[in-house]
């Protein structure tokens, strides 16, 4: 797991630990995930931009007692704008590539401000290509302010703007630390017990299995 900025104090993880409501930390986190696509793929079809207001409700679409105002669509329109997915709108969820998918996710979680962006596996299911352009638009976030927690298992997928990884080991903290001294051909060896070679390439690391 990795992030791009300190995200809470420790008092505001205390609160969170011991008080907090799962509803709450929704309201501080932009949750994305893979598996999400799905919910939003279902039936009844989902409009794109409604989908994007329904982020301010943490619901799955738009429901009559919900009252949505003027504001909150300029806003979804505005975080469509900002991850290049506001042709979409007028287009079924379910009718949207793996890729485009995905950045209407992305501007859903971005329209009402979270302390910080979420991002399980967020590059699962995506063609090389697509991973190139998505990685490109998390770029241009993170370079914005926006924190970032960045959960992969592939570290060539680790933004530069990373600065910080945790390494977990059956269920554990292993490591923690920065990205520089983490992303070694030692530490990632000791942490998939297989032998890995880390390179790196520009701002990028890749890692190969050796032998």
């Amino acid at each position: 797991m990795t992030d791009t900025a300190p995200l809470l104090s420790l008092a505001d993880t205390r609160v969170m630990a011991d008080e907090a409501c799962i509803l709450d930390l929704r309201k501080l986190l932009g949750i994305i995930s893979s598996s999400m696509q799905l919910d939003f793929d279902a039936e009844p079809p989902l409009e794109v931009l409604d989908c994007v207001v329904s982020g301010f409700f943490a619901s799955r679409g738009l429901w009559s007692h919900q009252q949505y105002t003027r504001e909150m669509i300029d806003v979804s329109r505005a975080a469509l704008d900002e991850v290049g997915a506001s042709h979409l709108i007028g287009r079924d969820m379910a009718s949207l590539s793996t890729g485009e998918a995905r950045r209407v996710l992305i501007a859903r979680a971005l329209a009402h401000r979270p302390r910080a962006l979420l991002l399980d596996e967020p590059c699962a299911g995506l063609d090389p290509a697509a991973r190139h352009h998505f990685l490109d638009m998390l770029r241009t976030i993170a370079r914005g302010g926006t924190a970032m927690l960045f959960i992969t298992h592939h570290i060539e997928e680790i933004l530069p703007e990373i600065s910080r990884v945790v390494m977990l080991k059956d269920g554990r903290l292993h490591r923690d630390g920065a990205k520089d001294d983490l992303l070694t051909s030692e530490a990632l060896t000791d942490l998939f017990d297989l032998p890995i070679a880390v390179t790196r390439r520009g701002d990028w690391y890749h890692a190969d299995i050796e032998g």
